[in-house]
């Protein structure tokens, strides 16, 4: 979710303790134009990863950020992602098309 609009709903008190105690994990994309969070619950990624192990979770996140990222914000001058799907088949082609 975007996190504006869950700082909307929880008001920005609450959001900010929630988040600095983990509830959530904030997820950030930024470039020249904006900086913008995207929230998750930490239990998304917690059955992919192991203890100790956090580098490839992260580029998880990092990549799920920006592909919401480029659905949701970029225009298409900038490249706005139109085809998801096609996209991750491109970047890994052993992926079978009912796994994405």
């Amino acid at each position: 979710m975007y996190d504006e609009d869950v700082r909307t709903i929880l008001g920005s008190d609450l959001y900010k303790r929630l988040v600095s105690v983990g509830f959530f994990d904030r997820m950030e994309v930024s470039n020249p134009t904006e900086t913008v969070g995207y929230i998750t619950s930490p239990n998304d990624f917690q059955k992919y990863g192991r203890p100790f192990e956090d580098d490839p979770i992260d580029d998880a996140k990092a990549l799920l950020a920006s592909l919401t990222y480029g659905r949701t914000r970029s225009d298409a001058y900038r490249g706005k992602i139109t085809l998801p799907t096609d996209l991750l088949r491109a970047l890994s082609p052993r992926i079978s098309s009912d796994r994405i």
